[in-house]
């Protein structure tokens, strides 16, 4: 046990000695937990989110197939490139939705400019107009819906770098736009529903 002393305190002591015994954990110290877009590693498990400095390679196993130290799995298994290339598709996608959103935004204020709504009501016969109390107060970027799934960009903390500030800005901002966005949307939707069920009515007065 003259090994033991050099150890500071008792966990790294029980720890010798399980080792020594051939009890300690093999895979300690062989990955740690991270997005994958800065640390320096060898394989990252997509089911895990670890990095894997030291695949687990079964003694048994004749052909060495490397596997994930924590899940023992082979089939969920990044290389360093494939893992930053995944992260940088997604802050991708989130760039191209960004400017998908202005550019809807751009070419709803340009038709409203030319189509005013208040001289559409006029033309219909549609009474006065009231922007705040008929609940019609569109902004321009709510003629748009999202592609991608903004709540994972916020809920999933491996999804993309939350290193990077702007990304995870243009995130929070895409989705607070989207939520009022939806609302509006969940709105009209049903609106059209009443005016559809007043028709199959014959109730044009409603």
């Amino acid at each position: 046990m003259a090994g033991v002393a050099g150890f500071a305190d008792l966990g790294s002591q029980i720890e010798y000695v399980k080792q020594s015994l051939g009890m300690g954990d093999p895979t300690k110290g062989t990955y740690k937990e991270g997005n994958g877009w800065d640390g320096k590693y060898e394989l990252y498990c997509v089911k895990c989110n670890v990095e894997i400095n030291k695949p687990f390679i079964d003694e048994k196993d004749p052909k060495r197939i490397k596997r994930c130290p924590k899940c023992k799995e082979t089939n969920e298994l990044w290389s360093r490139e494939e893992r930053r290339k995944q992260l940088q598709q997604h802050i991708d996608e989130l760039e191209q939705e960004e400017i998908t959103m202005k550019a809807r935004k751009k070419k709803f204020k340009k038709f409203r400019k030319k189509f005013p709504l208040k001289k559409q009501f006029e033309d219909l016969e549609l009474g006065d107009l009231d922007d705040e109390k008929g609940g019609l107060n569109y902004k321009e970027h709510e003629m748009w819906t999202t592609k991608v799934d903004l709540d994972e960009y916020l809920d999933n903390e491996y999804y993309v770098p939350r290193s990077m500030k702007e990304v995870t800005d243009r995130a929070w901002n895409l989705h607070a736009k989207y939520a009022s966005c939806k609302k509006q949307m969940d709105i009209a939707i049903q609106e059209k529903q009443r005016g559809n069920d007043a028709l199959k009515q014959q109730n044009y007065k409603k």
